[in-house]
This record gives structure tokens, C-alpha cells and sequence, in this order.
């Protein structure tokens, strides 16, 4: 009993707060052996072994084991938000790309096959020759859809048989005009003897000079170093041997005496637009040295040179009327780029910086015209993201500066980044397997494809900044529209795809749920009003341009305008009544009166049967803006005086037989003279389709050269 009470006293005692607080703290932990056990280590003394070691004649070993520190409860709620977010952001990123799952690759080609692809063109000439345009491109109202969408809202099946009919002609047979003229290029192989020889090395060097002070600056694709040891071999008695330097030296030539000048600075306006003019000369010469070597560079050696010359071609021919041979020549070009690992970041191969340098401008460079031709022609890249391992050229201050103290920006690393959202917007709205996501996959991708591009867009400086005002050196100008047009062609491929030309204009039942949920971008309701005033903007471009003769012979300068015209088109036939539909109109005028400009004066000859085209779409939203207008008028109102073309009138208001004076909103008019003037237009331009025309002009001609008016009057 008493050791009983001894041990409840002990006990009572241990569990008091005071007792247990005056007891010393315990000096040495449990022994391995009775850990393991789990059985208590007594001890008579400390630093001896216990009980059981002892009696087991073993070593008593104790390791300190370190316990996890407590995790506060703030913290620890914070570390489960964190977690949680990343659970969430998985199970999302796997519905959003089902391409990543194992149900998708499973019978993704299956899934594939049964897609009607009725927003692309295949065009096919009476001579069997075939080009396909897809859905991307921003020609595509012109497909099967889209012409039957045009004939459901106008009544009319003539625009349709006007297409079919200029799309089943031959190109082979067109006059090409002086444009194409100007990069007259041809592939066969000549002999030896009718080479161009190099010039003297003083004069090729005032022509290196001219390249890279201009061309190279704006797409750095050779390194100066490299570039000047081996144009010193060259004018030594060991020159470089191989296609690749034969190819590339020889287009620096020919650019570089296009661009060759007395006065550089000038004109520099001028000097752009000469880049273009290698149709005689010796830079005619010099290009026909290189292109003759086509076939050795395909099927020879891989190098670097090799990719630079087909790259450059390229460039060169982004000015051209015809987007195969750039197709061509970046297919060309990337699969010799792959064989010599420029995808690839190999600092372990003895590779200096000058040389790493060069080859990451070189892949960065046909990246970009890679993903830039695949989105405006609507065909597959050749470059797989997937497989590419170099970063992202540096991006350097603009801390250089022209003669007359502009800065000089650095467009090209802006233009790899946006090449790298145009590449995500082809996979991820106009691929095949793209069409096989749902609605609300696809709306989710349109919101985060849209704020990558409006990130990017913040990024640019203000001066050359897209939808801003462009403060630049003439010099960098034609770069930086370039880059504007490029922006506003990504820009309006997003959110197409969401509206009603949109490649599913056929909407599933569950497409109203998709479009209010919780999380799609704001601005994906929007995407017609975004789409309208990018076209707005591409053609507002042009006005930089208004004091020129012509137009920058460069193709995107034209081809931008011309889609962003048919967007305008598409507005007004689907909102007549919209208070800007009569600038639209003459906005379309302009564009188009701008291509009859170039047809009649040869620059253009070949685009007579395009004109033809867009010369029809205005007459007819000319005869539909003009039915809607006269139906909204009351019956009893007398027919107006007739407003010249370009006053905006509020068409979403209803007219009034007795209009109030307080709010003075102008009479809708019948704009029977106006509708006479675009008819007059209409015949005259259709005249410049006779292959039997004349092309130049009289002076007092509305299309004499120099007087095209711009599209800042119109508004």
C-alpha cells in the first residue's frame, strides 16, 4: 500500500506544472537499441551505458535525430493556398492542352480526319497547278464559307463567280509587271563563264559597308568580325572556298550596291525602297551569281553559311508578290539549320561568343520569317517549337543612335518574341488538331494568346510602339511597319476565330454557356471590335507613306491593307447601321484605289484580275450600305442633298421625319451622287483588267502618280 501511495505520490507529483518545471532537463536521449526497441533506457548515471546495453555487452550509441521545426499556422496556410494553386493550375493546363493527355494521343489522327476544313482554299488553274491558302490567312473570306456567307447576306452569287473564275486562270500567264521585276529572280544553274565576277576590294568594301549599316543592322545575320576575315581571304591568294561563302557574299554584294549611295542620308526613304531594285546592274548580276548555286547549297555540305545565304534570299524576297519562294527557301534552310544544330545551344563544343552569337541571330532570323509566312498563308511551319533548345537573342538598349540623334531600336529581338506568339496562335486556333477542342478550350486560348500579345506590346518602346504614333529614324522606318503590320496580322488571326468569320461560324448549343464563363479574357467579347479597329490602324499606315510616289514596293505593305479591307467589308455587311460604316466604305475606296495605282502604272500588272476582285466587293457594300440607308428613311422625307464621301453619319439612329434641332444629328442622305462617282470609279478601274490597257496614265488622270490621297482625310 505504501508503495502504491509512494508511487500515486510520485505520480501526482511529476504531473504537477511547478514540480515538473523545477526538475533538471534530461541530459541524454534514448540509445539506438532501445529506440529501435522502443523500450525505456535507464541510465544510473549519465554517460553510462544503460541497463540493457549493459547486460548485452554492447555499445550504447545514441544519435541525435534533428526534429522538424514548427511550422507556424500563418505559414502553414500559405503553404497549402500555394499548393493548392499549383493543383489548380495543373488540372487546368490539362484540360486546356488536351494534346498533353493519353486519351488525346490516343487515335488523335482519327479525331483529325473527319474535320471539314471549309475556311481554306485549294485554288486550281486550268493547268493543274494548285496553291493552298488556309484559314489563318487573311484571305480566307474568300473560302467556300465565306463566299456563301457573302451571297446569303447580299442576295447575290456574282462576287462568287468572279473568284471562281480569277482563280482557275493561270499566273503563269499574267504580266508581272516591273514589281516582280525587281527581284527577277531564277533558280537554274549558269556556266562558269557567265558568272559575275567580284568587284575591285576597295568598291566591295564600300558595298559591305552599305550592307551592314543598313540591312544587317535591322537583321543581324552576320557577325561583322567573322564576315571581315573572310573578306580579307578573299581578296588574298588563299580565298574561302565552299557554296555557302559563295552565296552569301555574293547577296551582300547586290544588296549592298542597291543600297550604295553618294549621300546616304539623304533620302534615306529612297534608299529603302532601291533595296528592292536588283533587276539590272551589276546587282542583278551578283544575285544571279547566288541563286545559280541554289541547287549545290540543297543538296551539299550543310553549313552556316549555307543557312545565312538562304536567309537573306528570304528577306529579300518578302518583298515579292509570291510567298513560295520565301516557303521554299525557309524549308531549305531549316532542315540544313537542323543538320548543323542551330536549334540547339552548344557552349560545350569550343564555340566562341561571336560565333554562338551568330548562330543564335541566324536561327532567330529564319524563325521569324518561318512563322511569320506560315500565319499569312495559312501553311504549317517548318520549325517545331517543341524541339528548339537556344534562347531568345539579347535585347539591347536602344543607346545607339543615327546621324541625326534618333535612337536606334532593336526590332529584331522584338520580332523572335513575336514570331514566337504567332507560332502558338497557328498550333493553337488554325491547326488541325486544334479544331478538335472544345469551345470553351478554344475562347480560354484566345484570352491568354491575346494578353501574351498585349504584354508584348507593353514592352515595346513608346516610339515604335503598335496602335501608338511611330517617332523613328527613315532609316528604321520600313522595320518598324513591318513589325506594326506583323503585330496587327497576329492581332486579328487571335480574334477572328471568335467572331462570326471565325472558323466555327456554326456555333454548338453550349457556345452561349462558353462565352460567360467566369474566366475568359474581357476582350474576347470584343474580338469584332478588335478586329475593326486593327484594320483601321493597318490602313491608317499608309498615310506615313502619302508624300512618296508609290508605296513601299514591299509585299506586306500591300497585302495588310488589302485583308484589312476585306475586314472592313465584313463589318459592313454585318452592321450596315454602324455610325462608321461610311468611312469604312472609303477607307475600302482608298485601299483600292490604291491598287489600281500600281496596276496602271505597271508596279502591279499582275494583281489586274486581284483588283477585279476588290473592286466588286466595293460596289457591292456600296449597293448594300446604299439599300440599308435608303430603307431606313421614312417614307415621306425628301431625297437630301447629296455629302461627300467621308462624313460619318450616325447610322444606329433612326431618321425623323421632323429631326430635333436640339440634338442635330445630320440627315441620312441618299447619296445618289456619291453612288454615281464609285460607279464612274467602279467602270474605270474595271477598264485596267483589259489586258490590251495601256498602263501609264494621263496627268490629269485621278490615279496620276503621286496623287493618292490618304487615309487620315477620310475621317
Amino acid at each position: 500500500m505504501d508503495a502504491g501511495n509512494d508511487s500515486n505520490h510520485d505520480n501526482s507529483e511529476q504531473g504537477s506544472p511547478a514540480l515538473t518545471a523545477s526538475k533538471p532537463p534530461r541530459m541524454q536521449p534514448s540509445c539506438d537499441f532501445c529506440r529501435r526497441l522502443k523500450i525505456k533506457c535507464e541510465r544510473k548515471a549519465p554517460g553510462e551505458p544503460c541497463l540493457q546495453c549493459r547486460a548485452r555487452d554492447a555499445e550504447c550509441k545514441s544519435t541525435v535525430i534533428p526534429r522538424r521545426p514548427k511550422t507556424k499556422r500563418k505559414d502553414h496556410l500559405s503553404l497549402m493556398e500555394s499548393r493548392i494553386q499549383q493543383l489548380e493550375s495543373a488540372i487546368a493546363s490539362a484540360i486546356s492542352a488536351p494534346e498533353d493527355s493519353e486519351d488525346w494521343e490516343q487515335g488523335n489522327i482519327s479525331r483529325q480526319v473527319g474535320i471539314s476544313d471549309n475556311l481554306s482554299m485549294i485554288l486550281i488553274n486550268e493547268q493543274g497547278g494548285s496553291q493552298f491558302v488556309g484559314s489563318s490567312s487573311g484571305f480566307s473570306i474568300f473560302s467556300p464559307r465565306g463566299l456563301r456567307w457573302i451571297s446569303e447576306k447580299t442576295g447575290s452569287r456574282d462576287l462568287e463567280r468572279l473568284v471562281d473564275q480569277v482563280f482557275h486562270l493561270d499566273p503563269e500567264t499574267w504580266d508581272q509587271g516591273c514589281w516582280n521585276k525587281f527581284v527577277d529572280v531564277t533558280w537554274h544553274p549558269i556556266p562558269q563563264d557567265q558568272h559575275e565576277p567580284f568587284p575591285e576590294k576597295d568598291v566591295a568594301l564600300k558595298y559591305v559597308e552599305a550592307f551592314f549599316n543598313t540591312c544587317n543592322s535591322i537583321f543581324p545575320v552576320f557577325n561583322r568580325t567573322i564576315f571581315d576575315r573572310r573578306f580579307e581571304r578573299q581578296y588574298s591568294d588563299n580565298p574561302p572556298t565552299g557554296t555557302g561563302w559563295y552565296a552569301s557574299f555574293n547577296m551582300v554584294l547586290a544588296i549592298g550596291s542597291a543600297l550604295d549611295t553618294e549621300h546616304p542620308l539623304a533620302n534615306p526613304n529612297h534608299i529603302m525602297r532601291r533595296a528592292l531594285d536588283l533587276s539590272q546592274g551589276p546587282s542583278a548580276k551578283w544575285l544571279r551569281n547566288a541563286t545559280s548555286v541554289f541547287l549545290d547549297i540543297q543538296f551539299g555540305p550543310a553549313t552556316l553559311l549555307s543557312v545565312q545565304a538562304l536567309v537573306v534570299m528570304a528577306l529579300l524576297l518578302q518583298g515579292a508578290s509570291n510567298p513560295h519562294q520565301v516557303y521554299t527557301l525557309v524549308a531549305t534552310a531549316a532542315r540544313l539549320a537542323h543538320a548543323i544544330g542551330l536549334h540547339r545551344w552548344l557552349d560545350d563544343f569550343g564555340l566562341s561568343e561571336e560565333q554562338a552569337d551568330e548562330r543564335r541571330n541566324t536561327f532567330w532570323l529564319l524563325y521569324t520569317v518561318d512563322k511569320g509566312t506560315s500565319l499569312q498563308t495559312g501553311r504549317p511551319s517548318i520549325i517545331h517549337d517543341q524541339d528548339i533548345g537556344i534562347a531568345l537573342p539579347q535585347e539591347k538598349e536602344p543607346i545607339l543612335l543615327y546621324p541625326n540623334g534618333r535612337r536606334r531600336f532593336d526590332t529584331f529581338t522584338a520580332s523572335a518574341k513575336l514570331a514566337v506568339i504567332e507560332s502558338r496562335v497557328y498550333t493553337e486556333l488554325y491547326s488541325t488538331r486544334s479544331r478538335t477542342r472544345t469551345v470553351l478550350q478554344r475562347l480560354k486560348s484566345i484570352g491568354l494568346l491575346d494578353t501574351e500579345l498585349q504584354k508584348w506590346r507593353e514592352h515595346i518602346p513608346i516610339e515604335i510602339r503598335p496602335e501608338h504614333e511611330i517617332i523613328c529614324d527613315p532609316q528604321q522606318l520600313m522595320a518598324v511597319v513591318i513589325l506594326h503590320y506583323s503585330y496587327y496580322n497576329c492581332l486579328t488571326a487571335i480574334h477572328r476565330v471568335s467572331i462570326y468569320h471565325g472558323p466555327w461560324t456554326i456555333e454548338p448549343e453550349d457556345q452561349k454557356l462558353a462565352r460567360h464563363d467566369i474566366d475568359l479574357n474581357p476582350r474576347v467579347y470584343a474580338s469584332e471590335s478588335i478586329c475593326v479597329a486593327a484594320a483601321r490602324k493597318v490602313i491608317q499606315i499608309l498615310d506615313l507613306f502619302k508624300n512618296e510616289s508609290t508605296p513601299p514596293m514591299i509585299w506586306i505593305a500591300v497585302s495588310q491593307p488589302l485583308c484589312a479591307s476585306l475586314t472592313l467589308f465584313a463589318n459592313i455587311l454585318q452592321h450596315p447601321r454602324d455610325p462608321n460604316a461610311m468611312s469604312d466604305l472609303n477607307m475600302m475606296h482608298y485601299v483600292t484605289s490604291l491598287l489600281a495605282q500600281l496596276v496602271a502604272h505597271g508596279h502591279f500588272a499582275f494583281a489586274s484580275n486581284t483588283l477585279s476582285i476588290f473592286q466588286e466587293l466595293l460596289q457591292i457594300a456600296n449597293l448594300f450600305l446604299a439599300r440599308e440607308l435608303h430603307q431606313s428613311q421614312p417614307a415621306q422625307s425628301t431625297t437630301p442633298a447629296s455629302i461627300p464621301p467621308g462624313t460619318d453619319l450616325d447610322l444606329s439612329q433612326p431618321a425623323s421625319a421632323s429631326p430635333d434641332t436640339s440634338s442635330q444629328v445630320p440627315d441620312i442622305p441618299y447619296p445618289n451622287q456619291y453612288f454615281e462617282e464609285m460607279t464612274l470609279f467602279h467602270d474605270r478601274t474595271l477598264s485596267l483588267i483589259n489586258p490590251q490597257t495601256s498602263f501609264p496614265l494621263d496627268e490629269t488622270d485621278g490615279f496620276a502618280q503621286g496623287d493618292w490621297f490618304s487615309p487620315m482625310d477620310i475621317q
